[in-house]
């Protein structure tokens, strides 16, 4: 995939699917329709700039951009986070979306934070009785760090009123925004499970879950992106519980509002506030024109 000439932003969010999207188009009041799109493969990428608010000031600015995939599997997930990252540089990267949950250990409509990431394509694709080399990512510990302080002090109250303002046409259906929150809701920092195909069947997901009692999630994005962020940029998988990767639990209402949920100013943009990204990024850029401006000062000396 290959994009247009650079273009620095602080921030970078890749969305892989159009229900996910609009969680995002309402969350942060954007018109993605209007987006600066790029056709691959017979699919439309969107592109869309955003903008996240200091802690302290309006005027604390960091810059963003939202990627729609358009698409979904850990391999079109690779290949569109490379060329982001090549063309915007972020100083922080995000995968956004939602994920099955395990079942009886995270409910509908929770927030899963990744502090681990599972690569398990090649576990999946063998039969019982094996075992597989697993690909482990893991996002860099101050934003591990970022998160567990987020998540000790989150103001869940808040963000459950917040969500309680979701327009029923998002989620799909009347009441079903309302009914939410009749479940144990919650964000957990946990694993995710990532494989390049869906799988419904319940003696795999079962074992898929006995690999290791942290993962709570599975989803077909979470690997490769990691994968392409790991020694570039610091990242973090924000996922919403969706439903628990069988027929029966797809037919739940919270598919959409579990994206939606996640998606949120009280928890999206409020993290993003919280770990002061605009003025991580102002540093980072500060620092990397004193380092520029070093080098070329050391290079002139020599010369």
């Amino acid at each position: 995939m290959v994009l247009a000439e650079p273009v620095k932003k602080d921030i970078l969010i890749i969305v892989p699917k159009a229900d996910e999207l609009n969680a995002l188009e309402w969350a942060f009041s954007k018109r993605f329709e209007e987006a600066d799109d790029r056709v691959w493969r017979q699919k439309i990428c969107h592109f869309i700039d955003i903008e996240v608010p200091g802690i302290e000031s309006q005027t604390e600015l960091a810059s963003g951009v939202v990627v729609f995939m358009n698409d979904q599997g850990n391999t079109k997930a690779a290949q569109i986070t490379q060329a982001a990252l090549n063309r915007y540089q972020p100083d922080l990267a995000i995968l956004f979306g939602t994920a099955a949950g395990a079942p009886g250990e995270i409910a509908a409509g929770s927030v899963l934070l990744a502090e681990l990431v599972y690569d398990v394509q090649e576990w999946a694709s063998r039969g019982q009785g094996t075992s597989p080399r697993a690909e482990l990512y893991r996002p860099d510990e101050d934003v591990l760090g970022d998160l567990r302080r987020y998540v000790a002090r989150f103001p869940k109250t808040e963000w459950q009123d917040a969500c309680k303002e979701i327009p029923d046409e998002i989620c799909g259906g009347t009441g079903q925004v309302a009914d939410l929150w009749k479940k144990a809701i919650d964000v957990r920092m946990k694993a995710v499970a990532s494989m390049n195909t869906l799988h419904r069947d319940p003696g795999t997901l079962t074992r898929l879950h006995s690999m290791d009692d942290r993962i709570l999630g599975i989803d077909m994005e979470s690997a490769g992106f990691a994968a392409e962020c790991a020694n570039r940029t610091k990242w973090m998988v924000i996922r919403g519980i969706s439903d628990y990767a069988t027929d029966e639990s797809k037919k739940d209402p919270y598919r959409i509002a579990a994206s939606c949920c996640s998606s949120r100013g009280s928890f999206l943009k409020g993290l993003l506030r919280h770990i002061r990204i605009a003025e991580r990024c102002r540093k980072s850029r500060l620092t990397s024109c004193h380092q520029a401006t070093s080098t070329r000062n050391s290079t002139s000396c020599r010369t």
